[in-house]
């Protein structure tokens, strides 16, 4: 709250008002200075603003954030009705338990290979791909000549003066 200078004339009326109640009233609004228990009409406000504050909330949950220590949401409708019900959730519990289709015998962890690829996976052997890398060489080197014999050329083509075709 911004505090505000009073007018001259309100300095003035504060200044009686001062003198007739024994106490000094302070030019700013908002502050009294000098002894209070002298002020007794301000006592009895300030009695009668703080009895007017709800010490417990109504038994209807009034204009309160919490009712019985729970949260109230602001789109929760007027005709609501709070209670302290307690939810026994052990048939929730069962039937969550129970959902995975259980096999008799069985857990997560058995081995449930067929005999068919028991078989086929025992028949596998590791590819021995050591001709491939032969022959992926040897087109290397074939590549690698060829280019020499292209370079070759183009050189004696250049040097001699040939007219080339195409």
């Amino acid at each position: 709250m911004e505090l505000q200078r009073a007018t001259k004339e309100g300095v003035l009326e504060l200044d009686r008002i001062s003198a007739k109640i024994g106490s000094t009233v302070n030019a700013v609004w908002g502050t009294v200075e000098g002894d209070i228990t002298k002020q007794t009409d301000l006592q009895l406000e300030l009695q009668g603003i703080k009895d007017s504050i709800p010490v417990t909330v109504p038994a209807d949950g009034g204009n309160a954030d919490t009712v019985n220590g729970h949260t109230v949401e602001c789109d929760v409708p007027a005709d609501a009705k709070f209670t302290d019900t307690i939810y026994n959730d052990s048939a929730l519990k069962a039937t969550v338990a129970n959902k995975v289709d259980k096999v008799s015998g069985k857990g997560l962890s058995t081995n449930d290979y067929t005999n068919p690829e028991k078989q086929k996976l025992a028949g596998l052997s590791n590819y021995d791909d050591s001709t491939l890398r032969q022959y992926i060489t040897s087109l290397e080197e074939q590549n690698k000549l060829l280019k020499e014999q292209v370079e070759a050329l183009q050189a004696r083509v250049n040097n001699k003066g040939w007219i080339l075709l195409e």
